[in-house]
Protein backbone atom coordinates (compact mmCIF):
# COMPACT_ATOMS: atom_id res chain seq x y z
CA UNK A 1 0.00 0.00 0.00
CA UNK A 2 1.22 3.32 -0.99
CA UNK A 3 1.73 6.14 1.66
CA UNK A 4 -0.39 9.54 0.28
CA UNK A 5 2.67 11.52 0.48
CA UNK A 6 4.07 8.66 -2.44
CA UNK A 7 0.72 9.55 -4.57
CA UNK A 8 0.63 13.37 -4.26
CA UNK A 9 2.91 15.71 -5.74
CA UNK A 10 4.51 18.07 -3.16
CA UNK A 11 2.31 21.11 -3.68
CA UNK A 12 -0.92 18.99 -2.83
CA UNK A 13 0.80 18.07 0.68
CA UNK A 14 2.06 21.41 1.18
CA UNK A 15 -1.74 22.75 0.68
CA UNK A 16 -3.01 20.17 3.02
CA UNK A 17 -0.05 20.95 5.23
CA UNK A 18 -1.44 24.38 5.27
CA UNK A 19 -5.10 23.93 5.72
CA UNK A 20 -4.02 21.37 8.34
CA UNK A 21 -2.04 23.79 10.11
CA UNK A 22 -4.94 26.98 9.77
CA UNK A 23 -7.52 25.01 10.29
CA UNK A 24 -6.85 22.18 13.53
CA UNK A 25 -6.74 25.10 16.26
CA UNK A 26 -10.22 25.97 15.66
CA UNK A 27 -11.08 22.33 15.19
CA UNK A 28 -9.43 21.80 18.93
CA UNK A 29 -10.41 25.25 20.15
CA UNK A 30 -14.29 23.70 19.18
CA UNK A 31 -14.10 20.42 20.72
CA UNK A 32 -12.76 21.63 24.13
CA UNK A 33 -15.40 24.19 24.13
CA UNK A 34 -17.49 21.26 23.50
CA UNK A 35 -16.16 19.06 25.95
CA UNK A 36 -16.44 22.22 28.58
CA UNK A 37 -19.77 22.89 28.34
CA UNK A 38 -20.75 18.96 28.87
CA UNK A 39 -18.92 18.96 31.93
CA UNK A 40 -21.03 22.25 32.78
CA UNK A 41 -24.11 20.30 32.28
CA UNK A 42 -23.17 17.43 34.23
CA UNK A 43 -22.02 19.75 37.19
CA UNK A 44 -25.42 21.81 37.05
CA UNK A 45 -27.46 18.45 37.13
CA UNK A 46 -25.19 17.18 39.87
CA UNK A 47 -26.01 20.16 42.19
CA UNK A 48 -29.93 20.50 41.34
CA UNK A 49 -29.69 15.95 42.24
CA UNK A 50 -27.62 17.45 45.60
CA UNK A 51 -30.66 19.92 45.91
CA UNK A 52 -32.95 17.51 45.40
CA UNK A 53 -31.45 14.80 48.22
CA UNK A 54 -31.70 17.42 50.65
CA UNK A 55 -35.22 19.09 50.21
CA UNK A 56 -36.67 15.34 49.80
CA UNK A 57 -34.78 14.47 53.13
CA UNK A 58 -36.70 17.64 54.66
CA UNK A 59 -39.73 16.40 53.85
CA UNK A 60 -39.18 13.14 54.77
CA UNK A 61 -37.93 13.59 58.22
CA UNK A 62 -40.93 16.44 58.56
CA UNK A 63 -43.73 13.57 57.03
CA UNK A 64 -42.17 11.33 60.05
CA UNK A 65 -41.76 13.83 62.87
CA UNK A 66 -45.43 15.02 62.14
CA UNK A 67 -46.25 11.31 62.35
CA UNK A 68 -44.66 10.79 65.31
CA UNK A 69 -46.31 13.60 67.37
CA UNK A 70 -49.52 13.01 65.90
CA UNK A 71 -49.32 9.13 66.69
CA UNK A 72 -47.82 9.57 70.21
CA UNK A 73 -45.01 7.47 69.16
CA UNK A 74 -42.41 6.19 71.40
CA UNK A 75 -39.58 7.53 69.08
CA UNK A 76 -40.96 10.94 69.04
CA UNK A 77 -37.62 12.36 70.87
CA UNK A 78 -35.40 11.09 67.88
CA UNK A 79 -37.86 11.99 65.50
CA UNK A 80 -37.40 15.40 67.30
CA UNK A 81 -33.41 15.79 66.78
CA UNK A 82 -33.68 14.65 63.24
CA UNK A 83 -36.75 17.34 62.21
CA UNK A 84 -34.61 20.15 64.36
CA UNK A 85 -31.70 19.31 62.14
CA UNK A 86 -33.27 19.44 58.92
CA UNK A 87 -35.56 21.99 59.96
CA UNK A 88 -32.60 24.66 60.30
CA UNK A 89 -30.69 23.77 57.18
CA UNK A 90 -34.25 23.88 55.22
CA UNK A 91 -34.45 28.19 55.68
CA UNK A 92 -31.02 28.13 53.28
CA UNK A 93 -32.82 25.69 50.84
CA UNK A 94 -36.45 27.52 50.66
CA UNK A 95 -36.91 30.44 48.73
CA UNK A 96 -38.82 32.69 52.16
CA UNK A 97 -41.80 33.32 49.81
CA UNK A 98 -43.24 30.01 49.66
CA UNK A 99 -43.20 30.33 53.29
CA UNK A 100 -41.93 26.51 53.64
CA UNK A 101 -39.98 27.38 56.70
CA UNK A 102 -42.76 29.06 58.21
CA UNK A 103 -44.83 26.49 57.61
CA UNK A 104 -42.09 24.19 59.66
CA UNK A 105 -41.84 26.46 62.15
CA UNK A 106 -45.66 25.88 62.92
CA UNK A 107 -45.48 22.24 62.66
CA UNK A 108 -42.31 22.52 65.13
CA UNK A 109 -44.38 24.26 67.63
CA UNK A 110 -47.70 22.34 67.09
CA UNK A 111 -45.75 18.78 67.60
CA UNK A 112 -43.90 20.37 70.60
CA UNK A 113 -47.66 21.44 71.85
CA UNK A 114 -49.07 18.39 70.97
CA UNK A 115 -46.84 15.80 72.54
CA UNK A 116 -47.35 12.69 74.75
CA UNK A 117 -44.89 14.70 76.94
CA UNK A 118 -46.18 18.07 76.84
CA UNK A 119 -49.69 16.28 77.31
CA UNK A 120 -48.33 14.49 80.23
CA UNK A 121 -46.90 17.87 81.67
CA UNK A 122 -49.64 19.71 81.29
CA UNK A 123 -51.78 16.95 83.11
CA UNK A 124 -49.61 16.85 85.83
CA UNK A 125 -48.90 20.45 86.17
CA UNK A 126 -52.92 21.59 85.77
CA UNK A 127 -55.92 21.14 88.14
CA UNK A 128 -58.58 18.37 86.25
CA UNK A 129 -61.00 21.68 84.98
CA UNK A 130 -57.86 23.59 83.42
CA UNK A 131 -56.55 20.11 81.88
CA UNK A 132 -60.26 19.86 80.47
CA UNK A 133 -59.57 23.25 78.75
CA UNK A 134 -56.67 22.28 77.63
CA UNK A 135 -57.36 19.22 76.06
CA UNK A 136 -59.25 20.47 73.29
CA UNK A 137 -56.40 22.84 72.09
CA UNK A 138 -53.81 19.79 72.02
CA UNK A 139 -56.17 17.39 70.44
CA UNK A 140 -56.62 20.26 67.86
CA UNK A 141 -53.32 20.68 67.27
CA UNK A 142 -52.12 17.10 67.03
CA UNK A 143 -55.06 17.07 64.24
CA UNK A 144 -54.00 20.10 62.63
CA UNK A 145 -50.37 18.28 62.20
CA UNK A 146 -51.80 16.48 59.26
CA UNK A 147 -53.25 19.13 56.98
CA UNK A 148 -49.96 20.91 57.49
CA UNK A 149 -48.28 17.97 55.97
CA UNK A 150 -50.29 18.22 53.00
CA UNK A 151 -49.61 22.23 52.97
CA UNK A 152 -46.36 21.08 53.00
CA UNK A 153 -46.77 18.35 50.34
CA UNK A 154 -48.33 21.57 48.06
CA UNK A 155 -45.18 24.65 48.66
CA UNK A 156 -42.36 21.65 48.53
CA UNK A 157 -43.84 19.98 44.97
CA UNK A 158 -42.20 22.54 42.76
CA UNK A 159 -38.63 21.55 44.64
CA UNK A 160 -39.34 18.00 44.25
CA UNK A 161 -39.85 18.03 40.45
CA UNK A 162 -37.33 16.30 38.99
CA UNK A 163 -38.81 16.56 35.25
CA UNK A 164 -36.27 18.90 33.60
CA UNK A 165 -33.55 16.20 34.33
CA UNK A 166 -32.37 15.80 30.41
CA UNK A 167 -32.92 12.24 29.39
CA UNK A 168 -29.83 12.04 27.31
CA UNK A 169 -28.12 11.95 30.29
CA UNK A 170 -28.94 8.26 30.77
Amino acid sequence: MALPTETCTPTQVAGFASLLKDYLPIFITAVVAFIGWKQHRIEREKVRLSLYEKRYAIYEVTVAFAASAMNQQANYALQQDAFMAKYREAQFLFRSEDGIYELLETIRHDALFSSAWSEDVLRNSRSPEEFAEIAPKIAQRRNGLAAHVVELEKRIAPYLEFKRFDSRWR
